[in-house]
């Protein structure tokens, strides 16, 4: 599990369930700083106002400003306690969004949703992404931190993920509707319209429909509850993880060869070239380190020196990380 989600769970759950909207909203602001955003440098603005026409302003909690826009993504934030799945919360966040023409922001309080009102938006309001329990051992928080975190924020990143996820919630809104309608009285009598045309030709229609009578036919779901399919991205840092972890002596084994290559993967900027990643592939440690953050607990001996990995990855990573590996099993 991504070690930046369980510090940011650490810092959501480190005040009362109790606590005020404004003490939440200053671990709030926590979360945005280690997610590298800066307050010094204006990029976490606090309640500013904005004008809308003659009469009108808005003042929203967080807006967050990028290299790219100045507004970049609000945050509406309610008191830990609070179920944010109400309507005037997520009007208020939709509101903000609609004014400042924001395409992602997020509402937080006793879990995150993350909403995005972007081209690939064909409803009236903005449509709900992602809702993330606030919790160490749920996957989402690698989706929300891929979304949100300064070094790796993108606006080309955050609609081709964003269309991703809204086509994979039409798939399954739809089969949930289609279930619906096969699994319906009018569907079965479709059914037995259709056996009576096939067989018509052969049999006595009275015959056809006789037995028919005394036959119960029914369609059934082998799930109790049809609710949704299992999202095929859902696990994305599970899946890039055990890429990388599959491969490690692949990799490690030809860097025992190549003083070269074991150099490069040591350098922070080669390997931002060569994965997308924001920290070094391999740092040299000592036999007996401690844990290090943003790299996986195991150490491994190269050429009699301990090196860690970093566990630092996400799904852009994955074809840039195959093309690596291709160059090893040519």
């Amino acid at each position: 599990m991504n070690e930046l989600w369980q510090e940011i769970c650490f810092i959501l759950q480190d005040i009362p369930k109790t606590s005020s909207e404004e003490l939440y909203e200053q671990k709030v602001i926590q979360l945005l700083e280690k997610l590298g955003w800066s307050r010094y440098q204006n990029e976490i603005k606090l309640k500013q106002s904005y004008q809308l026409g003659s009469a009108n302003r808005i003042i929203p909690d967080i807006i967050v400003s990028s290299i790219e826009k100045d507004e970049s993504f609000v945050v509406e934030v309610k008191k830990p306690s609070e179920d944010i799945d109400s309507e005037s919360y997520k009007n208020q966040l939709f509101s903000y969004m609609r004014q400042l023409k924001l395409t992602h922001g997020f509402l937080i309080g006793n879990k995150i949703k993350i909403y995005y009102d972007g081209v690939h938006n064909s409803l009236k309001d903005p449509i709900l992404l992602k809702s993330i329990e606030i919790n160490e051992a749920n996957v989402d928080g690698s989706l929300f931190i891929q979304f949100f975190q300064k070094e790796t924020f993108s606006y080309s990143f955050l609609e081709s993920n964003a269309k991703k996820i809204i086509k994979e919630q039409i798939t399954i809104d739809q089969t949930k509707e289609l279930s619906k309608r096969l699994l319906s009285s009018e569907y079965l009598d479709n059914i037995k319209r259709f056996i009576t045309r096939d067989l018509k030709d052969n049999w006595d229609e009275k015959v056809i429909d006789s037995i028919l009578t005394n036959l119960k036919l029914s369609i059934s779901s082998e799930n109790t509850v049809i609710s949704q399919l299992p999202p095929p991205t859902d696990s994305l840092e599970i899946k890039i993880s055990e890429l990388v972890r599959n491969n490690l002596q692949l990799i490690l084994s030809f860097c025992e060869e190549s003083e070269k290559e074991l150099i490069n993967l040591k350098s922070k900027s080669y390997s931002k070239n060569t994965f997308n990643i924001n920290y070094p592939f391999l740092k040299q440690v000592t036999r007996n380190s401690l844990k290090q953050d943003r790299y996986w607990k195991q150490i491994y001996t190269i050429n009699n020196n301990y090196y860690v990995v970093t566990s630092e990855w996400f799904e852009p990573s994955i074809p840039l990380f195959t093309a690596y590996l291709s160059k090893y099993n040519n």
